[in-house]
């Protein structure tokens, strides 16, 4: 059977005290429709919840399944590195609190899916440019033709016999189109909105704003974010790993 499309993406970032993934401080959850995706109106989408606490309980976890079902479904949870980070934490932390979300919650990994974009597009982009050095290597081609004098029965009969009568090579038309080379990497947000968005200029790292670069970067990529991910998601309630010391964020 077709699942449904993809309704609404819930970008999430968690804080923890640093190097204990054991203790979760805070998680920011900041909520776009597909239309949000799709229209580049340079705005953020309203609906955003922001938590900070010593201890995760179970009234904060009621807090966030509220938010998230508050949403048109299906719901896609996003977070960058998520099942190497904030999904495993937040998933453990449901557990040991014997709670979950709604089993039509699904989670798909930013990291996975902007390594996946920027690959394509990088291809894209080397594609075009062998195409236009094609092009301006047979335009220069046929003018340098056109432009050779024709030669009389006289000069001909003077020009040496071992000296050939050719054009000198020129470099006009031999471009160089710098290309950013992606390494098979892990690659951090920063860097990714750094390259793919620039402004305005975030701190990274709080997870209001690391969330915010993720809806920027994802609306950046628009319609070809939205197709990775109806390709790419799973349950989130099916998230399984060990917990890890530190992430990569």
């Amino acid at each position: 059977m077709e699942t449904d499309k993809i309704e609404t993406y819930v970008f999430m970032d968690l804080s923890c005290e640093y190097g204990n993934t054991r203790v979760l401080t805070g998680i920011c959850l900041r909520a776009a429709t597909r239309s949000d995706i799709l229209i580049k109106t340079g705005s953020l989408p309203e609906p955003i919840l922001s938590l900070r606490f010593e201890k995760l309980d179970l009234s904060s976890c009621t807090e966030i399944r509220e938010f998230i079902n508050q949403q048109k479904p299906p719901v896609c949870l996003i977070a960058h590195n998520g099942f190497r980070f904030d999904f495993i934490i937040l998933k453990y932390h449901f557990d040991q609190l014997q709670f979950r979300l709604t089993d039509d919650v699904q989670c798909a990994d930013s990291i996975l899916a902007f390594y996946d974009i920027d690959k394509a597009i990088n291809k894209e982009v080397k594609a075009q440019n062998a195409a236009k050095i094609r092009v301006q290597k047979l335009r220069c081609f046929k003018n340098n033709f056109l432009k050779q004098p024709t030669l009389n029965t006289k000069q001909v009969e003077m020009a040496p016999e071992n000296t050939p009568i050719t054009e000198n090579s020129t470099s006009e038309f031999d471009y160089v189109y710098e290309e950013v080379s992606f390494r098979r990497q892990l690659v951090q947000l920063q860097e990714y909105y750094r390259r793919w968005v620039g402004s305005p200029q975030i701190v990274p790292h709080p997870p209001e704003n690391d969330t915010e670069m993720l809806f920027r970067i994802a609306n950046k990529f628009g319609k070809r974010f939205l197709d990775w991910v109806e390709q790419n998601h799973q349950s989130f309630n099916s998230v399984e790993g060990k917990l890890v010391e530190f992430g990569y964020e």
